[in-house]
Order: C-alpha cells, then structure tokens, then sequence
C-alpha cells in the first residue's frame, strides 16, 4: 500500500470515529426508545448479525466500471463493533489496475483507496443526524486541505430520505458518497492517482507519456456512474437484506 493511500486511511477512520462518537446516544433500556418501529421489513441492526463482507456494497459493480482487477492485499471486512470503526461495518482497501512497464524490467500500477461504512442506527432520526454530521464533517475536513471540488449534487434523486455525492481532485481524484433511509447510513470513499499515462511511458505499449491511458473513466462519467448506477443499486442491496422491497 502506498504512503498517500495508507494517510487517506488513516484519515478516514480518525474521522469516523470522531463523528460516531459525536453522534453515539445512550438509548439505555426504556421501553419508549422507538427503534425502527414502523418500518417494514427487519431494522437495520439486524445487518450486524451477518457476515461483513464487501459484497454487501456491491464492490464488484466499481471494479467493473472503474477497471481496477484486484486488492493490492486482501481487503479488511470488518463487523459492527470492531474495526477503525466500530459503529460501523466496514470493507477497506487498497485496489490496483493493470501493470504497466516503465523501463526494461520495471513496472509500475495505479492505485486507488476504497472505503465502505454502514451505520446501522436507531432511533431513525439518529439516522438523519448522522448522515449530516458525517456529509459536513467531510466537507470541512477537505476544504481545510486547498483540495478543487469537480462535482457535487447535494439532493440527487432516488428512493432514499438523503443522498449526496461530491468530488474533488488534486495529485487524486476522490468521489464521496454518502445515503441514508430510514435506520442506517451509507458512505462510500473512493480515492484514486490521476491516470500515470498522462505523464508516464509504458514500454510494453511503445506509448510515450500523453500516448496511452491506464482508466477508461473520465471525472464526467464517474460522476454519472455513481448516481445513476452505482447508488440506486446498492440502495437497492441493502433494502433486500433487510426485507424491505415489495
């Protein structure tokens, strides 16, 4: 894992915490708590009994559009309770595409950091909260780094109570998802190096730097991927697991 992906994780979960923390009340055991009362289907604290595992966030469906072909390790999958995030199930990683060649025996790889978080959360408006705190947490956290946003939509449409997505770039590109319905929240981070054939060779190719792209994604279509695709999609996921689509 490299330096800068290794930072970006480290950042993410001192930032989860410190807003789980913030957003954490003490529902002790009165009766008049309301949970996920009136939802259909089973509540969201139902998903910590199950296995965590990035299928969950339909991790498969950002490696066929993205083009990445493996985990640079195996990524860590970890259950509610435990983790960087313990209010959170997790998978996280670092994810790389093709090899390239720069000079004779020696190859390189773009990488990309993906983080995926669900809050399972109840009351429901412990919900609506945390989604707030998390998006404006966020937000602050990256304007105080001079980054260049690309991309925002604060309410794209779906089926969902609250949705946004925004991008922003410098020596990366980093797209920042989050959702909330009902009883949980959904956050997804991922991070990528800007395309090396913008400013590298690859031999094995015989392209000079400029000649040759390693992503077939631009910031336009990644965008559009993640709300028209990718969000409603694993929305969807989710809701199944909890038995709550017609």
């Amino acid at each position: 894992m490299s330096e800068a992906s290794r930072l970006t994780g480290v950042a993410l979960a001192v930032l989860a915490l410190l807003v789980a923390s913030g957003c954490a009340t003490d529902n002790g055991d009165s009766d008049t708590d309301t949970g996920s009362d009136g939802l259909p289907g089973l509540p969201a604290m139902s998903l910590t009994e199950l296995e965590p595992s990035c299928d969950m966030f339909l991790e498969e469906q950002l490696r066929d559009f993205f083009g990445y072909v493996e985990w640079s390790y195996p990524p860590v999958e970890s259950p509610y309770g435990s983790g960087t995030s313990p209010s959170a199930i997790t998978c996280e990683g670092t994810v790389v595409w093709p090899e390239f060649e720069l000079s004779s025996g020696r190859t390189n790889a773009a990488e990309a950091s993906l983080f995926t978080y669900l809050w399972p959360l109840e009351p429901v408006d412990e919900a609506s909260k945390t989604f707030q705190a998390r998006v404006e947490f966020m937000v602050d956290y990256d304007e105080g780094q001079g980054r260049t946003e690309f991309f925002a939509e604060e309410s794209p449409e779906g089926a969902w109570d609250q949705a946004n997505l925004y991008a922003h770039g410098d020596d990366h590109d980093w797209y920042l998802l989050f959702l909330q319905q009902d009883d949980f929240v959904l956050e997804i981070s991922f991070r990528h190096e800007q395309d090396p054939g913008e400013r590298r060779a690859d031999l094995s190719q015989g392209a000079a730097a400029g000649e040759w792209s390693v992503f077939d994604f631009d910031r336009e279509s990644a965008s559009q991927f993640l709300i028209e695709d990718y969000m409603p999609a694993v929305h969807e996921n989710f809701l199944t697991l909890l038995d709550r689509t017609e």
